[in-house]
């Protein structure tokens, strides 16, 4: 009788740890606050800031500015700030 007691224990603790297991597996991963934040604000400038003409021109209404964004040496792409001159 003691020996079927102590494979019952055996067994429903080997099923408590596998339980725990599964459990800790399938919790839902949540970004804090911050990284959140970090990533709206990284995502919210794809594909080309608005406010680059503002940041790397200086305003005029007689000239344009163009900014050159290298990707790669064979990749440039440019953006046009109309009603911009180039920052000096």
């Amino acid at each position: 009788m003691k020996i079927l007691s102590k494979k019952v224990a055996l067994v429903a603790a080997i099923a408590a740890v596998a339980s725990y297991g599964v459990y800790t597996n399938q919790a839902k991963e949540t970004m804090s606050d911050v990284m959140l934040a970090n990533v709206e604000a990284l995502a919210e400038y794809e594909g080309g800031n608005p406010s680059d003409c503002e940041v790397y021109c200086a305003p005029d209404e007689t000239c344009t500015c163009i900014i050159k964004y290298h990707y790669s040496s064979d990749n440039v792409e440019h953006r046009t700030c109309p009603d911009h001159r180039s920052r000096s």
